[in-house]
């Protein structure tokens, strides 16, 4: 089973330079972490935090998102990409913005820079959700699968135009608040709004495709996709109309009720499947979904600690915000990039010779040794990271850190050896022996 329809399907061009350079990213990411490690200690507002946070949600998950956005859209919504130019202006804007604003903050350097690099990510964002939306227009049949990616990428223009904003409060001052009450907005609006939300979308239609299971997205994630928006309308009015964070915990407990009906989606999926023994990648993907566990426990201990003592509640807050980007997010692309990036670069390699020659399988076109080897040193480094930082330790940050530079070792050796893969040497396709496609 092909789970990309190759008629539809895009040009390598507008896919594969965000998957390498998601990757790439990755890497320099848990470089930086390792070299300051010593900043998880202090507060989360500090160029160093400022600079890997942005780094990691821009160059590293919003931008294989986009990659592989532009390679599911066809297949989610069943037409053609609407514009491959405008995927190839998204990267050629994005790449730039993310570099300039992530340097601004490293340095922090208050001023054109970040201010231009603010302003090729937003226009970037505007590119993606343009494309997005003009896809997502020429399909007469929606699901609750297209419903997830386009509402997500309004969340994210809102999330980019909060960002751009703050950026120029940075230099100006302007904002009636103080900065953090808009950083906190500006925060959840990307984790929950962007990244949850597409990624409950886009997983609905992968994870029964990757199981072999017949079990299609209904009322759970229905109930998921509507609790988290209920959850982000409430949060945005009570953050900006009423001015308070005090309605804030109950807009936690809806997006908590939306995660809950996934979960149940993701059970029964898995439950109906035909192939119970699940690979690497996909172990990787079921565990994404349970570490969302992790992020609503520590926003519950915040909620009892809003009064308590400022360095617990930093720590925790930190936690929580590793939790969700350095947990969930980043745990699932890293599964599912496996369960891709091969059908991805298979199809461009092989479709003119199925049927015609022997083929590998896109299993074939990784290493599962180095997904293995990526798996368990990205669940240990997550786990003594979040304990560093909740214990203030710092050599259990330090040894964190290291475990989770092994992961995206492991992780760049696999996307490279994939993306660079070639057609060998064919062998005729035998009458008795069938090509195989998956």
């Amino acid at each position: 089973m092909i789970p990309f329809d190759s008629k539809r399907a895009p040009s390598p061009s507008a896919v594969l330079p965000y998957y390498a350079v998601a990757a790439v990213v990755f890497l320099a990411t848990t470089i930086l972490m390792l070299l300051s490690f010593s900043s998880f200690l202090g507060h989360y507002f500090q160029p160093h935090i400022l600079a890997i946070t942005h780094l990691a949600a821009l160059g590293w998950g919003t931008m294989i998102i986009f990659g592989a956005s532009h390679q599911l859209l066809p297949v989610v919504m069943e037409v053609h990409l609407f514009s491959e130019k405008l995927a190839k202006y998204c990267f050629i804007t994005l790449f730039p913005g993310m570099v300039l604003l992530v340097y601004s903050f490293w340095t922090f350097s208050i001023g054109w820079m970040m201010e231009t690099g603010a302003l090729l990510v937003l226009t970037a964002v505007v590119l993606y959700v343009t494309n997005v939306y003009r896809t997502a227009a020429q399909n007469e049949r929606w699901t609750v699968t297209a419903e997830c990616i386009v509402t997500a990428s309004w969340w994210l223009l809102l999330t980019a135009i909060l960002g751009a904003v703050l950026v120029l409060n940075l230099r100006y001052a302007f904002l009636p608040r103080e900065h953090l009450y808009y950083l906190k907005i500006h925060a959840h609006l990307g984790l929950a709004g962007w990244f949850l939300l597409l990624i409950m979308g886009v997983a609905s239609r992968l994870i029964p495709m990757f199981l072999l299971s017949h079990h299609e997205p209904g009322m759970p994630v229905k109930a998921a996709y509507y609790c988290v928006n209920i959850a982000l309308i409430v949060f945005l009015v009570t953050a900006f109309f009423f001015n308070t964070e005090k309605f804030w915990p109950v807009c936690a407990a809806i997006a908590l009720a939306g995660v809950v009906c996934y979960g149940k989606f993701v059970r029964d999926a898995y439950k109906g499947a035909m192939r119970k023994k699940l690979d690497v990648p996909m172990k990787m993907t079921l565990a994404a979904i349970l570490l969302l566990v992790v992020p609503f426990l520590l926003l519950a201990v915040l909620v009892f600690l809003r009064a308590g003592a400022q360095p617990v509640t930093v720590a925790f807050t930190l936690a929580y915000g590793i939790s969700m980007l350095g947990g969930f997010i980043t745990a699932l692309i890293l599964g599912q990039t496996f369960k891709t990036l091969p059908f991805i670069v298979w199809m461009h390699r092989y479709k003119k010779l199925i049927g015609k020659v022997k083929t590998p399988l896109p299993r074939e076109l990784y290493r599962e040794g180095w997904v293995k080897l990526q798996f368990y040193s990205y669940l240990a480094g997550y786990f003594i990271l979040l304990a560093g930082v909740l214990c203030r330790a710092r050599w259990l940050i330090g040894l964190g850190c290291a475990a989770l530079l092994v992961a995206a070792i492991g992780y760049n050796v696999n996307v490279w050896f994939t993306i660079l893969h070639r057609v060998k040497g064919t062998a005729p396709l035998s009458k008795k022996e069938p090509d195989q496609k998956a």
